[in-house]
């Protein structure tokens, strides 16, 4: 999906509190709780890398580092034993060790 299609669809079902939303539905339907959950917690992670480093972190470079310093494997380990859990709770989990 390119992001244009994306943006239609988002503004066709926008996701606001608990209503029926699109993308949320597509997610789960299709699986991917995971990634998006590991999606949010990089993109949380790139703004805290980009004021770190006083500079702004692209993307990719936020996700080599995600995995350089070990938090694709931290997030597996708490994650996998607690797929319920809330992006708060694993944003604590994560960064505030």
């Amino acid at each position: 999906m390119n992001k244009q299609t994306l943006f239609e669809v988002a503004e066709d079902s926008p996701c606001h509190g608990n209503g029926w939303c699109f993308l949320r539905e597509y997610s789960i339907y299709m699986g991917l709780d995971r990634t998006v959950m590991q999606f949010r917690l990089i993109m949380d992670y790139r703004y805290l890398l980009g004021t770190k480093l006083n500079r702004e972190v692209k993307d990719e470079e936020a996700a080599k580092f995600w995995v350089r310093e070990g938090f694709a494997k931290k997030f597996a380990e708490v994650y996998d034993t607690n797929p319920n859990i809330s992006h708060q709770e694993l944003k604590d989990k994560l960064f505030n060790q």
